[in-house]
């Protein structure tokens, strides 16, 4: 079963990405911040993150990604964002990122992206068997 971590700050968000993801029968669990993120995640070792860039008083998406991916290589990204600008942009192409989603989003478009993801893993998977 492919593992999920879910982290944003906002309460709703985490709570209905959580539901959709686990209706699709993925293992999920979540966070509320990026500190959290990386102490659930270094224990939980997701094959997916799906995050928010930007996390109240904490650090940003894009590095909870890249710190989860030094105990979990190969791990995937979906980043999440309200505030898209063009540096952020920049940033995303530079570094692991599988999904750029802006908000508003519907929880059909992060199912999308994660069960792309969670296919061409198990397609990879399966070929280097």
């Amino acid at each position: 079963m492919t593992k999920v971590l879910v982290v944003d700050d906002v309460e709703t968000y985490r709570k209905y990405l959580a539901l959709a993801l686990e209706d699709e029968n993925y293992d999920v669990r979540t966070a509320r911040g990026g500190h959290d993120a990386i102490k659930i995640g270094n224990e939980f070792k997701p094959d997916i993150l799906v995050v928010d860039w930007m996390l109240n008083n904490d650090i940003d998406g894009i590095e909870v990604s890249a710190q989860l991916e030094k105990s979990k290589p190969g791990m995937e990204t979906v980043l999440i964002t309200g505030y898209p600008s063009p540096g952020l942009k920049r940033e995303v192409l530079r570094s692991n990122i599988a999904h750029f989603i802006e908000k508003p989003f519907t929880l059909a478009d992060i199912v999308e992206a994660v069960d792309r993801i969670s296919e061409r893993r198990t397609t990879r998977d399966a070929a280097e068997r």
